[in-house]
Formats: structure tokens, sequence, C-alpha cells
């Protein structure tokens, strides 16, 4: 039993979610009971923005892509509300945040998208996004906001801008996520996700590395809320946090070492010696 007045926080570690680079061989995925991350009873307002300016090959892998974050995300849950915003050359698609209710539905109109071929405008596609993450959009004032890019290259047009697009988004609290497939200069992508880039940035080689991706973003964007609710908690309140570390008999020495130094990041902040902090590990296997 809690003591009075103290705050408990469990802090889920998958050693899955660790790294940037996922066209590689050797990544091993956990499967997900049930087939859905619901992040405890937090809720998410996430703006998927997507690239439709490639070939139809890209325009399909990004359409299975979307559908499979849904499904993850639990958007049938009423914790989760997704919007949609598709660009090429100019802003195609605003899906406000309030349309869809149940994933079908979202299924449904992700199967509707068509290809519209262009020179790539990613700070149009950036600012439209923003501009979707307001209350006559469906945006919640008690949600976090959480965007995600899927592109397959860099600006074409009004690249210069993308930069102050990109700093529009964070400094209006947007957590900024991004899948880029098979670009070789990760320069623009750096600008465009939030910090760390080490874990809102996903580079593939392929389209067809997309597909173990979905889980691994949804737990990436549930990994970053927990943080941001320990360090508001740490910053006010008495608090007992537990590390739920989950470890494959596959981990190799680099990832044990990604999740020490999170775990590390996080108790630094803590403060454990005035008794207001009290920290607690527990450890499982599949």
């Amino acid at each position: 039993m809690m003591a009075p007045g103290r705050h408990l926080v469990v802090v889920l570690v998958m050693a899955t979610f660790m790294g940037t680079n996922y066209g590689q061989e050797g990544l091993e995925v956990f499967p997900v009971e049930g087939g859905t991350f619901t992040c405890g009873n937090q809720m998410m307002d996430v703006v998927l923005v997507l690239d439709v300016s490639d070939d139809a090959a890209a325009l399909e892998a990004f359409r299975s892509f979307a559908v499979e974050f849904a499904r993850f995300a639990n958007l049938d849950s009423g914790l989760v509300r997704i919007g949609v915003v598709t660009y090429s050359a100019e802003v195609d698609q605003r899906v406000d945040l309030t349309r869809f209710t149940q994933t079908e539905a979202l299924v449904r109109f992700l199967t509707s998208l068509r290809l519209q071929r262009g020179r790539r405008d990613t700070a149009g596609g950036l600012q439209a996004m923003r501009q979707l993450f307001t209350p006559e959009r469906g945006d919640r004032p008690d949600a976090p906001n959480l965007a995600l890019l899927l592109t397959t290259g860099n600006s074409v047009l009004r690249a210069t801008q993308v930069p102050e697009e990109a700093n529009l988004a964070h400094e209006a609290g947007i957590s900024v996520f991004a899948v880029a497939v098979g670009i070789k200069d990760e320069k623009e992508v750096d600008t465009i996700v939030s910090s760390p880039a080490e874990e809102t940035k996903f580079v593939v080689n392929s389209l067809e590395d997309l597909a173990i991706l979905p889980d691994v973003v949804v737990g990436q964007m549930c990994a970053r809320l927990q943080s941001q609710v320990v360090d508001e908690l740490q910053a006010s309140s008495r608090l007992d946090l537990i590390f739920l570390l989950h470890f494959s008999d596959k981990m190799n020495q680099r990832s044990l070492s990604r999740v020490q130094a999170f775990m590390k990041s996080m108790v630094d902040k803590a403060d454990i010696d005035s008794g207001a902090v009290r920290v607690g590990t527990a450890v499982y296997r599949r």
C-alpha cells in the first residue's frame, strides 16, 4: 500500500524500442498481447503527416503503416485521437482529430487516399499539421500533442522553411516523430523531430522495412509520455518510481547499455537523497 500523498509511476522499458535504424538484420520485435498499446490511461492527440509525392508503392506502404499504427494506438479506446495530413507539392488532405472515433472508419479513409505526384513541400505539411492542434479541430487541452511524419525524401520546395516550421511545432509543445525511408542525408529529418533524435527518428532502408515499425513507434510515443509525466511529478510531488524491464535472451550489450542509459537519465533527475523519490525495479521475460 502506498503512503498518502505519494504518486506511483511505472515505466515500461523494452529493448526493442532502443535505436533509430531499423533496416538491419537482427532486430527483434516482441509481439504485443491483444494487438494494442494503451499507454495506461494516457490520452494522446496524434496527427499523421503522410508524404504522398513519391509513387504508388510508397503510398501503399504508408497506408499500411498508418492502418497498423491506428490499430496499435487503440483508437477505439477513446483515449487516442488521430488526425491526418497528406501533402506533396501542396497539402491535399486535412482531417480533423474529431473525425474518426473507430479504427475501421480511419482504415476506410486511408484506403481511399490517392497519389499526388509532385515536388515535395514538407514545410507545408508541417504547417498544416500544427494548425490541426486547435480546439476547433478537436485538440484536447489535457491530451499531449504528437505528430508522426512519414516520408521518402527531403524537401524540394521551400526546403529553407522546414527548420522554421519544425521549430514552431516544437515551441507549441508538439512532440514530432518521423519515419524516413531510403534517405541518405538525415539533416533535414534531424531538424524536424523532437530531441533527442535517437528516440523520435526512425530510418529504414526500404518500404518493406516499414512493416516492423508501427508498434515500435507507438511504444516510443508511450515511453516519451511516461517520461514527461515523471518529470512533472518529480518537480512537484513525492514519487514512487518503478522500472518494469523486458529483457530478451537475444538482447545484446548495445541494447542493454541503452536501457541503462535511459534509466540513469531518469534517476539522475530524481530527488532520492531527500526521500521524496523512491525507485524500484522489476524484470520479466516472455
